[in-house]
């Protein structure tokens, strides 16, 4: 979990996102959306670095992940985990998306 960060932060490191990463950046309004916008961008590669082993020697700009559910490395699926609005969060797992979690007591709803 990372929280949202400023737009000083995200001026400077969009920079080293992938081209079509920055162009949606540049789509979003500036500002908070434009903040939370990057934030689940940076937070969605994180885990698929890890997941590759490659942590953060590999660069922002190998991979086009973006804010968008449906792209994700081949192999690899990616979970946005809701957490706020001050907040962003994701998990990368192997294999095509899993099934929706329930808990005990609580058919529905997940983690």
């Amino acid at each position: 979990m990372e929280r949202t960060p400023g737009a000083v932060t995200v001026e400077a490191c969009s920079r080293a996102l992938h081209p079509d990463e920055r162009a949606d950046l540049a789509e979003a309004a500036p500002g908070e959306e434009r903040r939370i916008l990057f934030g689940r961008i940076r937070t969605r590669e994180e885990p698929c670095r890890k997941g590759l082993g490659t942590g953060l020697s590999r660069s922002p700009a190998a991979d086009c992940l973006g804010a968008d559910t449906g792209r994700h490395p081949p192999g690899w699926t990616v979970i946005d985990i809701p957490c706020g609005a001050r907040h962003t969060a994701a998990a990368a797992v192997r294999g095509p998306h899993p099934p929706p979690s329930t808990s005990a007591g609580s058919p529905g709803h997940g983690c």
